[in-house]
């Protein structure tokens, strides 16, 4: 009843401001949105999953598609949910937020401290959003059967490569980037969706079901390489290789007679993606043996800027290692360098503002060492989350369950080695992937459950 009252105090509100203000004619909208509010509320689930599968079309056609936009009334929703008690608090418990708390007291105070406090706010802004997709992860995830998020990113993220292969060669560099601008971070989005149908391919018994995950899987593979991603590649074959080890008793029960089918399908792969590779691919990883000689800009600029932040950097921690220079002044840091005119391309110079490409160097570079360590230890311990949730999964005699644990945990390793190379602290696949350690770590100790139906949540939802 007082939900009910409360949607028709906002829709009377709403109906006035909007007659009141510059576009009226936007008023009968109001009670469509007001409906999609009141069912999101009574099946938030759907809303988390919505934003976690629109990431990789975040600027598709043209239009203003963002996660944050449907993440903020989620927020709403949860929010309004814990305080009328439809959501238990206890769902918030999470072995995290010591360090996350710390980690935003030093933010707090690298901005108070900073210089340039205007270039924190968008920072400031996606950092609000990001906690935000963690808390609503830690709510949510116990009505979530993980398994129908899974499809859902994957056939997203293979829905966006089919777009940018075919839009890969009318880029600027010829690398694909799908609907967003950055091929490196488009080859994280990628990683994170292989890990996910991985598990779909080796935990599904259907043969129609894994063959379709598996064009899936050769769609997604075929992104990567078009997205022409050192990184990206190195990430995937890591992944395939924790594979091995998660299912090795699998493996050890082939037979002598399977390895011959096994040897002739990776020929036939390896051919097909040699032949399907660009060769401007193989022009890239040639060039990472220049690390051993020291790269020059000449051989490769790419290596060479990347150089140049940790040399600006370092110095920066060298200068200010408690609270760094504040969030956002990296880019201004990095202008004033002599760097940034030697590693500028464009006539007019207005690429001198770069970011670090690297999270950790500019995040211990922004705001401190303290402030840094402490991001760095909520990944490593949303890892551990990951590992001990699967082992103790596996203990209850719940593999499906650990498969789950696993191949989520993988997915965080790919975030977390993707960002060496990327500057994205507020990424919400991270913070969502740090929520669903703290709930499957949390959830695995409780006893041993069957496999669900792909209409139940993974795991029982708790009372206490």
């Amino acid at each position: 009843m007082l939900m009910v009252m409360l949607l028709g105090a906002a829709l009377v509100a709403g109906c006035l401001l909007t007659l009141l203000g510059p576009d009226p004619q936007l008023a009968p909208l109001l009670i469509p949105a007001l409906a999609a509010f009141g069912w999101l509320y009574k099946r938030p689930v759907w809303g988390l999953i919505a934003v976690i599968t629109v990431v990789p079309f975040e600027g598709a056609l043209g239009i203003d598609i963002s996660a944050n936009k449907l993440l903020a009334p989620l927020i709403l929703i949860v929010g309004l949910r814990l305080i009328l008690q439809h959501q238990p608090a206890h769902a918030l418990r999470s072995n995290l937020w010591p360090v996350l708390i710390g980690f935003l007291v030093c933010y707090g105070f690298s901005v108070w401290k900073s210089e340039f406090r205007p270039a924190a706010i968008p920072y400031l802004y996606d950092l609000s959003f990001a906690l935000g997709c963690f808390v609503c992860t830690l709510m949510l995830c116990q009505y979530m059967n993980l398994q129908t998020l899974f499809r859902f990113v994957a056939a997203g993220v293979a829905i966006t490569c089919l777009v940018a292969i075919q839009t890969a060669p009318a880029t600027d560099n010829g690398r694909a980037t799908g609907f967003l601008a950055d091929p490196n971070y488009y080859a994280l989005i990628i990683d994170v969706a292989f890990a996910m149908v991985m598990m779909l391919i080796l935990n599904t018994s259907s043969p129609l079901q894994r063959a379709i995950w598996g064009v899936i899987m050769l769609i997604l593979v075929s992104g990567l390489l078009h997205t022409e991603s050192r990184s990206g590649m190195l990430v995937m074959m890591l992944i395939v290789l924790s594979c091995l080890w998660n299912y090795r008793t699998l493996v050890s029960r082939l037979q002598p007679k399977h390895f011959g089918f096994v040897l002739l399908g990776l020929m036939i792969g390896a051919g097909v993606a040699l032949k399907a590779m660009p060769e401007k691919y193989f022009d890239r990883f040639a060039s990472l043996a220049a690390l051993s000689s020291g790269a020059t800009p000449y051989e490769d600029p790419s290596l060479g800027r990347r150089a140049s932040y940790l040399v600006v950097g370092a110095n920066i921690v060298e200068q200010h290692p408690l609270l760094g220079t504040g969030p956002g002044t990296f880019p201004i840091n990095y202008a004033q360098s002599s760097y940034a005119v030697a590693f500028s391309y464009m006539p007019d110079r207005s690429d001198l503002f770069r970011v670090a490409h690297n999270t950790y160097m500019q995040m211990v570079s922004e705001i401190g060492v303290p402030g840094g360590l402490l991001f760095v230890l909520a990944i490593v311990i949303g890892l551990r989350n990951f590992y001990q949730a699967r082992r103790n999964f596996l203990r209850a005699g719940n593999s499906y369950a650990a498969n789950i644990a696993a191949h989520a945990g993988l997915g965080l390793l790919a975030v977390a080695i993707f960002l060496l190379f990327l500057t994205d602290p507020a990424s919400k696949y991270l913070w969502f992937l740090l929520g669903l350690s703290s709930y499957l770590y949390r959830e695995s100790n409780t006893p041993a459950i069957t496999t669900p139906p792909l209409s139940q949540p993974l795991l029982p939802r708790t009372t206490g």
